[in-house]
C-alpha cells in the first residue's frame, strides 16, 4: 500500500514538474515572439538581473548583473530623474508597487538611442517592505519614430491652417464647410456675417439653403451634388437674404 502511495506521488510530482517545464516553455516562446526582454531588481543589493534582450536594449554586450545606479547612466539624461522617480514610487507600498513608462537609453557600448516601455511590479514581503521588482522591456523605437513623424505632419498642417485662416481672414472671405453625415455646416465669422447667422448658432445645410433666393436654389444644390460625386472646383454666384437684416446681396 505504501509502495502504491509513493508512486502515485512519484508521478503526480512528475506531472507537476512537466507542467512547469511546459509553462517557462510558452512563456519564452511569447517572449521571444514579441522581442520582449526581462529584468528584475534586488531591493536590498539594488542589483538588476536581466536576460539578453533587456541587456542588448541597453547597448551592453555581456554581463547578467548590472548595480542600478549603472543602469541609469545609460538612460537619456533628460529622462533619467523621471524614471529615477517611478522607480522610487513604486517601492511604496501604497502605491500597489505597479511601473508603467516609456524612456530613452544611450547604448552603454554601440552609443544608439533607443526608446524603450518597460512594464513591471514591486513584490512585497510580509512587512510590506519592497523584496524584488520584475517586469519587462519592449523596444519601441520604431513606433516612437512614427508617433514623432504623424505629430510634426500634424504641426505642419495646423501651422497652414493658420496662415489659410489669416489670409482669408485679412481678404474679408467667408468661407464654409459641410459634414456630408449630419449635414452640420461650419462657418467662419465673415461667412456667418455676410447670411445674417449668429455667431453662436448651430448652422444646417438647410439653414444655408433658405437664405439662398428661390430661383438660384436648384442651382446651387446641383453645384453641391457635383462636387461629392466628381470632387472638383466649382465658381458659382448667387442672391441671398440676410437672415438678420432681409437685405438682398
Amino acid at each position: 500500500q505504501q509502495d502504491k502511495e509513493a508512486k502515485n506521488l512519484n508521478q503526480k510530482l512528475k506531472d507537476a514538474l512537466k507542467k512547469i517545464i511546459e509553462s517557462e516553455e510558452h512563456y519564452h516562446f511569447a517572449l521571444q515572439s514579441g522581442e520582449m526582454g526581462t529584468w528584475n531588481l534586488n531591493c536590498k543589493s539594488y542589483v538588476v538581473h536581466w536576460d539578453r534582450r533587456t541587456r542588448e536594449l541597453f547597448g551592453f554586450a555581456k554581463g547578467e548583473t548590472v548595480p542600478y545606479a549603472e543602469v541609469l547612466q545609460y538612460i537619456h539624461p533628460d529622462d533619467r530623474n523621471r524614471i529615477d522617480l517611478e522607480v522610487k514610487k513604486s517601492l511604496s507600498y501604497q502605491n500597489k508597487g505597479v511601473y508603467d513608462v516609456q524612456f530613452r537609453t544611450i547604448g552603454a557600448e554601440d552609443k544608439k538611442l533607443r526608446w524603450l516601455h518597460c512594464k513591471g511590479k514591486m513584490y512585497f514581503d510580509h512587512d510590506t517592505q519592497p523584496e524584488w521588482f520584475a517586469g519587462t522591456t519592449l523596444d519601441i523605437t520604431q513606433q516612437q519614430a512614427e508617433r514623432e513623424k504623424l505629430e510634426a505632419i500634424n504641426t505642419l498642417i495646423a501651422k497652414k491652417d493658420q496662415e489659410f485662416r489669416m489670409i482669408v481672414e485679412a481678404a474679408g472671405i467667408g468661407i464654409f464647410s459641410i459634414d456630408l453625415q449630419s449635414r452640420k455646416m461650419e462657418l467662419n465669422d465673415r461667412c456667418r456675417e455676410l447670411f445674417g447667422f449668429d455667431y453662436q448658432r448651430e448652422i444646417q445645410e438647410v439653414d444655408f439653403f433658405t437664405q439662398i433666393l428661390p430661383q438660384y436654389r436648384d442651382k446651387i444644390r446641383h453645384i453641391f451634388q457635383e462636387v461629392v460625386s466628381k470632387p472638383s472646383p466649382f465658381d458659382c454666384q448667387c442672391e441671398i437674404e440676410d437672415n438678420k437684416t432681409g437685405k438682398i446681396k
